[in-house]
């Protein structure tokens, strides 16, 4: 028998400083998932946390290789225990 848990809830964007380092799940904006061929969502490293405005970037490993990936185009981002 498996247990089903709850939801884990997204991180909001004024905490995603925090996130350096660490492993997260994020799912990309629908628009921008098509655009670039794009699966639902990746899991990934963090590498750094850019607070521009009006639209902040956050830094992900993806292969391999830094990528610098725009909040607007993040639908969620949540961080497994």
């Amino acid at each position: 028998m498996c247990a089903i848990s709850a939801p884990f809830p997204p991180i909001p964007l004024k905490e995603w400083g925090r996130l350096k380092g660490e492993i997260v799940t994020l799912f990309w904006e629908d628009r921008y998932r098509r655009q670039n061929n794009k699966g639902l969502y990746t899991r990934t490293q963090v590498l750094d946390f850019i607070p521009e405005k009006p639209d902040p970037l956050l830094v992900i490993l993806e292969h391999g290789s830094p990528h610098r990936v725009h909040a607007s185009q993040i639908e969620k981002l949540i961080q497994y225990p």
